[in-house]
Order: structure tokens, then sequence, then C-alpha cells
């Protein structure tokens, strides 16, 4: 199978995608698989075999044997379709091509030794098996050895060697496929799920423009459009940790080739023929080796760009919840002063509040004083003796300022009145001495007198409880107002006195 240039058709010329269509970029197509060691033991019988297609020994131990799926037949994410006849021929291409890490031509790490096809049973497919008896879906496994580099002189490639291969049996790693094509044609899938390829040629070409591959939308007329690979040449296989086919599975045990005793094994040299039809590719391994390391940095810068958009969202969500906690801690902080400068105040109010009391209780004895000094004074003012003007300020200590007032007038009045029965006493003495001349001891005038004097003060003393009692608030009416009995009271004792004294006494 010589490389030959894919055809370029009018539409596509016109639609600008010539150039496109034969880049190294567009001719190149991968899928993935995750790769599993081939260590599980094996039938007798068919250790021999599965060595062979291995290709390597048991022995070998500087050699680490391994086998993955290489491809499936169906689509992968790119909207390409792997055809079975198309794999079917192509299913020993991969044998003797390079197995390298991460896609870098320049590190090596081992070489494809054999590829076959298995059915979805993982029952290996026999090489005399004819197109129209093969499976709708099968896959091509592959077969490879990694180098270990055991007592190399290079210890840190010994070691990279002893990482890697334990990185592969911790199944870190999944093995991706590349692949290069001469031709396409179209798969139209209806949304009914109905399929039917459609050959490329001049009349169909215009389809081209619309598969994704070549940036369209990967529809066309409601109808799912794939690109179906033709001419395919498995150029080789790389160790990476990002998948991409879910079409790819895992082997994890040898004996799932429970045929593998039918398998035609592919050597070296009957390869041979193989490689006559495929000698110009090997021209493009280079450059496509050199497209796939510029693929692989951008998609490594888009990681790198998307990563730090993600962080730089991370850290600006992280300032702005920073901000609102600082913002928060500093109202708390607030309320604590606030409720710190709450507790300080009611303290101190408290305290003023006890100060007030204490000072509005010594300030109603010291009024308490000044009022008995002012009513005592008053009193003596009255011509009422001080001891007498005190006793009768103790005693009326509650009355008030209008009741006081009664009580001054009583006493008053009753100063005067004593004054005035003494004046009348001594005149009646008088007459009573010049008419009784010579006579001894106390007369009865004297007598008189001296009762006049306690009568006076005891008529006093109960008009002014009258005047007092009449002052103080009741819940009915009085029968008679508060002045008109102290003036009732005034009259008794005006009338009283008179009595005593033989005339009248004028009251007010």
């Amino acid at each position: 199978m010589a490389y030959t240039p894919i055809p370029i058709f009018a539409a596509e010329r016109d639609a600008g995608l010539a150039e496109l269509i034969n880049s190294a970029e567009a001719r190149i197509v991968r899928c993935y698989s995750k790769v599993t060691p081939a260590t599980s033991p094996l039938p007798t019988c068919d250790i021999q075999l599965v060595e062979a297609a291995l290709g390597s020994s048991r022995d070998q131990f500087d050699l680490f044997p391994l086998h993955a799926v290489l491809a499936t037949v169906g689509t992968n994410k790119n909207d390409d379709v792997f055809d079975g006849p198309e794999m079917w021929q192509a299913r020993a291409t991969p044998v003797d091509h390079p197995f390298n890490c991460e896609h870098n031509p320049r590190k090596i790490i081992g070489h494809i030794t054999s590829s076959f096809a298995v059915d979805e049973e993982f029952q290996v497919i026999a090489d005399t098996t004819v197109v129209d008896d093969l499976p709708s879906k099968f896959h091509i496994v592959t077969g490879a050895v990694v180098y270990r580099h055991i007592k190399s002189l290079d210890e840190d490639l010994e070691k990279e060697s002893a990482d890697l291969i334990g990185s592969i049996i911790a199944g870190e790693y999944f093995v991706s496929m590349e692949a290069l094509f001469s031709g396409f044609d179209y798969l139209c899938v209806a949304s009914d799920g109905e399929q039917k390829i459609v050959n490329r040629c001049k009349d169909s070409a215009y389809l081209t423009k619309h598969l994704r591959t070549y940036g369209g939308t990967g529809v066309y007329n409601n109808e799912r459009l794939y690109r179906v690979l033709r001419g395919i040449a498995f150029s080789g296989k790389g160790l990476t940790k990002k998948p991409a086919n879910e079409e790819s599975i895992i082997i994890n045990d040898d004996t799932v080739f429970q045929s593998v005793s039918k398998l035609s094994i592919t050597s070296g040299a009957n390869l041979m023929n193989e490689a006559e039809k495929i000698i110009s590719l090997e021209s493009k391994v280079a450059e496509l080796a050199k497209a796939n390391t510029e693929l692989t940095s951008r998609l490594s810068k888009m990681d790198e760009e998307k990563v730090q958009a993600q962080v730089n969202e991370f850290k600006a969500t992280i300032a702005e919840r920073d901000a609102s906690i600082a913002s928060l801690k500093a109202e708390a902080d607030k309320v604590v002063e606030l409720t710190k400068a709450n507790e300080t105040a009611i303290a101190t109010k408290v305290e003023v509040e006890k100060s007030l009391i204490a000072v509005q209780a010594e300030l109603n004895i010291i009024k308490a004083d000044i009022q008995k000094t002012n009513r005592v004074s008053t009193l003596v003012d009255k011509g009422v003796d001080k001891v007498e003007a005190e006793t009768i300020v103790t005693k009326w200590v509650s009355a008030s300022d209008e009741q006081f007032a009664d009580i001054v007038a009583m006493q008053t009045e009753l100063v005067e009145a004593k004054k005035m029965s003494k004046k009348e006493a001594d005149a009646a003495a008088k007459k009573a001495a010049d008419e009784k001349a010579g006579g001894c001891g106390a007369s009865a005038t004297d007598t008189e007198t001296d009762k006049v004097g306690e009568v006076v003060a005891d008529v006093a003393t109960a008009a002014v409880e009258t005047a007092v009692a009449t002052e103080t608030p009741t819940t009915s009416t009085p029968a008679t107002p508060p002045e008109a009995e102290v003036e009732a009271a005034r009259a008794t004792l005006a009338n009283f006195l008179g009595g005593l004294l033989g005339h009248e006494v004028a009251s007010e």
C-alpha cells in the first residue's frame, strides 16, 4: 500500500480545504486505551505462541512486556470512523514501530512486537477469516516491550525506567495510537438512527466542509456527519496519561485470548511485503512526530491557560471572602466595644443613682433641719417660749406649711391671751389688795389667775390639734370648712377666757 496524497475535489478547493486535507495534522488520527502488563499465567501449550506474539521471552528480564487495545471498529471523539474491512486490512501495520512516551519521538521507551484482532469476547480472530465473516465490531490488540535499562551506565535512566514501569503496573498510563490514512468517505446518520455511507467524489465533496475535523459543525441536512477513514496504516503508539477513546478497554489477563493457539504469528520477515507498500509513509514519520510535538505543546499551553484562569478565579473568590471576613470582624469588634461601653455606662448610672439617693437623703435631713429651725424661730418671734416652741415643732413635724401657719396663729393668740389675762389678773389682784389691805397668804385672785393660765394652755392645745386635724385631707366632704372650725374654736376660747375674767373678749 504505497502512500499517495489524498485527491482534492473542486468543492473542497473552493472551500479552502486543499492544504488542510493533506496536512500532517489532518492525516493523523489518535485513539487511546489503558495498558496492562502481560504477566498472567497461560496454559502450557500456548506459552510459546504467546511469547512469540509478544516478541519476548519470560527469561528476558531486561524487557517488560505489555499489551493493550490499539483501536476499535466504530467512531471516536473526533467524528472519525474506523471501518471494519479497513481495520482488518491494517491489522499487521503496527508491528516493529516505535513505542514512545507522550508522543515524544526523542523518548523511545520500547517497540511494538505483535498485532492481532479479537472480537468483543476477546476471542482471537484467525488471519484466515474472510471479510464477510468478520464480526461487526472487533479490536486490534498489540503487544510491546518496554526497555528496563537494567544495569545501565546511566543511573538516572535506569531509575526513570523503573518509575515508569511502576506507574504502568499501578494502572496510571494509557496507550495512544497513531494512524495514517490516504482517503476518506462520509457516514451520514439520520435522527432515527438510519446510517448510510456516501462515497467521496466530486459530486459529494461539498460535505467535507461540514466535517468537524475541517471546521464544520458535524451536521448537514439534519443528519450527523462522520469521516470514514480509508487506506489506514498504524504508525506507532505512545504511552500517555491523557486517555480519550472510551471504547478502548483494559486487558488484565492473558487468558482472555482463549483461542490464542489459532493465532497466526506475524513476524518481521512476513511484514517485508507490507513494508514495501508503505515505504513512502516512512518519510513522513519525522514530519508527523514534529507536528505531534507541536500539537502536544499547544494542548499543554491550553491546559495551562485553563488552569491559570481557574486559579485567578479562585484567588478572586478568596479575596472577596477575605474582605467579607475582615468586614464582619470589624463589625464584631465594634459590637464588643459598644457592649463594653454600655456595661460601663450602666455601672456608672447605678453609682450615680446611689450617690443621688445619698445626697437626696442628706438634703432631706438639711431641709428638715432648716424647716424646724425656721418654724421654731417663727414661734419664738411670736412670743412663744423657745423650749415650748421646739416641743411644738417636734410634735407637729409632719404638718404642712398651711397647717403650721394655723398653729402659729393659734400660738400667737394664746400668747396674747396669756398677756391679757395676766394684765387683768394683776389689776384684779391690785383691786383686791386695796380692798383687803393688810391681808396675808395667797389671794383668791392669784389662784384664779393660775387656773386661767392652765385652762388657756389646754384650750389652746386642743384648738391647735383641732386645726391640724381639719387640714388632713379625707375622702368625704367635711360638714364644716376648716376655717369655720378654727374660727369657732377661737370664739369658744375667747368666751371661755371672758367668763373667767368677768368680761367678754371680742373674737375676730
